[in-house]
């Protein structure tokens, strides 16, 4: 969870996709590109807060707020980011996420799986025809992508190493920006707000635990953790030489107040991110189609709480990352 947290929440998610790929499309692309509306929402968490993630690496601080959770320092995330970057898909890409678990989502019946599986039909069906009403034929996009390959598309594409993976066609345009919308939603399961909820539900389990009696004695002891030589079913060390550790009540309520002290929120999918922006006419219908399937989705995970993750709700994902 350490190196999910850090290096794909901060290093791939924030770093990466949701800043590095978004100033490259503005440079590259420009901000009066028909297909600028399609970008522009990802980007208008600035105007919130701050990409608190991106700023701790680009300005290499010494510590964050992963030294006082984990004990990770940002040069390491730095280099686990370095390390990985070029494995994005694996971390952002339905189908490339499922192809490595092997599974068959249509096989399956896995609450995260059902949840990831409809954001990211609705979020490819939406770029799809975002981008299928502004270039009604594979000529037009090709001309536009390839004719100046300083400033374009496919300047882009090969800037954020999506050229290397991926062969050259069209669906090569809508992956890459499909991706940047499905990386706030794989932002959202490491979000502050998730971490709190799971760092409530420790403490709980941890109070419970120690209220029922286990028959378990203290080996060792520190400011913040407690060992025990019969731990509870489920608690394992984080060290070599102790047989189980937790944390204490004390690093478990700072954990919880750190979390809910640096949480910050942005424009939600459900909020018709669309409504100020220019719009040509020829994508409203695809931009209303969009809005109307995140309704029927909101409508479908309140229905069925026991067949998607509710913390993925359209009310809560943000289309742009600050934190």
């Amino acid at each position: 969870m350490t190196f999910a947290t850090w290096s794909v929440h901060f290093g791939v998610v924030h770093a990466q996709v949701a800043d590095r790929w978004n100033y490259l499309f503005f440079e590259h692309v420009g901000e009066n590109h028909k297909l600028a509306p399609l970008v522009t929402p990802l980007t208008l968490g600035a105007a919130h807060a701050v990409n608190i993630g991106s700023m701790l690496l680009a300005n290499r601080v010494p510590g964050a707020i992963s030294s006082i959770v984990s004990n990770v320092t940002p040069d390491c995330i730095e280099r686990l980011t370095h390390r990985y970057e070029h494995q994005i898909k694996s971390q952002v890409h339905f189908p490339t996420m499922i192809g490595l678990m092997g599974i068959n989502p249509d096989d399956v019946d896995i609450p995260i799986i059902n949840t990831l599986g409809e954001w990211w039909r609705i979020l490819e069906k939406f770029v799809r025809g975002f981008i299928g009403a502004l270039y009604p034929s594979d000529d037009g996009i090709n001309r536009d992508r390839f004719d100046d390959d300083d400033r374009g598309l496919r300047k882009f594409l090969n800037v954020i190493d999506c050229g290397r993976e991926w062969s050259e066609s069209d669906s090569q345009l809508e992956s890459a920006l499909t991706m940047m919308h499905f990386n706030n939603v794989i932002h959202q399961l490491y979000s502050n707000d998730q971490h709190t909820t799971d760092a409530m539900a420790m403490k709980h389990t941890w109070v419970c635990h120690k209220v029922i009696a286990y028959s378990c004695t203290v080996v060792y002891t520190s400011s913040s953790f407690l060992a025990f030589e019969n731990p509870p079913h489920g608690y394992r060390n984080a060290t070599v030489s102790q047989e189980c550790v937790v944390p204490s009540l004390l690093v478990q309520d700072r954990l919880i107040e750190l979390l809910i002290g640096t949480s910050g929120d942005s424009l939600h999918y459900n909020e018709e991110m669309f409504a100020l922006l220019p719009l040509d006419a020829e994508v409203m219908p695809a931009v209303t189609e969009f809005l109307a399937d995140l309704k029927k989705f909101s409508i479908k995970i309140s229905a069925n709480p026991d067949k998607y993750v509710r913390y993925l709700h359209p009310d809560h994902v943000t289309c742009a990352i600050t934190w």
